[in-house]
């Protein structure tokens, strides 16, 4: 019997070119092309976790498209925040945040949890250079917004700089929520102490409440930021702010 499930795309070529007993090559093609459609399942293990309301998962995936995996912003641990998704139970093969085109195949993915970090000014550079994977740090208190190398938001995005150097493979998201003093990003033109410019390793960013602008540039060429939450205070959103964004898909 012909296994449909067995016939690889890049071999089509092939395909047209064969003829063998009453099977044509055009049968061949339409059999290919009937496995290239076929739709795999994804499961997901949320260990304790929970999708966040209103959110649906993708579940299926073919061999012909590429599927990008839900993120931080669609599921929740009390406590936790969410480290990525793996293929094996133990978390020893590689994080994905897609299932790429070419895998024919049902796939179990296991979400892996980390405590949340807190931190403040003080030590939110050290609390960012001690990652080993990817987390979230929820930062409180004032942050230094002067025009100058002090200012909080230079020192980290210069941390999360040098965090990339030492493992582009961490993401970090930052809940800013809790920052009491900050009012407005992207101040300083191309002096750039406060703006998250070519953060490429900022995968999300919850603002404060008493943010009214985001400046230009602020979260400029970020790309692996996937979701931003942008509070209702804020009435003015800068040239190129989000520019080279590409994969953001949240912005709220």
């Amino acid at each position: 019997m012909f296994d449909a499930y067995n016939i690889k795309l890049n071999s089509l070529i092939e395909f047209v070119k064969i003829k063998s007993g009453c099977i044509s090559s055009k049968t061949y093609v339409f059999v290919a092309l009937s496995a290239i459609n076929t739709n795999y399942k994804i499961n997901y293990c949320l260990n304790g976790g929970e999708w966040n309301e209103g959110f649906t998962p993708v579940s299926l995936h073919n061999v012909n498209t590429t599927v990008r995996l839900p993120n931080s912003l669609n599921l929740s641990k009390d406590g936790y925040g969410f480290s990525g998704w793996y293929t094996s139970e133990d978390f020893s093969t590689s994080a994905l945040t897609e299932v790429s085109a070419g895998i024919e195949e049902d796939i179990t993915l296991y979400a892996k949890w980390r405590e949340v970090e807190t931190a403040d000014a003080s030590n939110i550079v050290s609390k960012i250079l001690n990652m080993t994977e990817n987390g979230k740090i929820v930062v409180t208190g004032e942050f230094n917004a002067s025009k100058s190398y002090l200012n909080t938001i230079y020192q980290v995005k210069n941390a999360l700089n040098e965090l990339e150097t030492i493992n582009s493979n961490i993401m970090v998201v930052l809940d800013l929520s809790g920052v009491t003093n900050l009012t407005a990003m992207g101040e300083y033109g191309y002096d750039g102490y406060d703006i998250f410019e070519r953060c490429f390793n900022l995968a999300g960013v919850i603002l404060p409440n008493t943010l009214t602008k985001i400046g230009k540039e602020s979260f400029q060429f970020c790309k692996n930021l996937v979701n931003i939450t942008i509070p209702e205070n804020v009435t003015t959103i800068g040239y190129r702010a989000f520019y080279g964004c590409k994969n953001l898909t949240s912005l709220g």
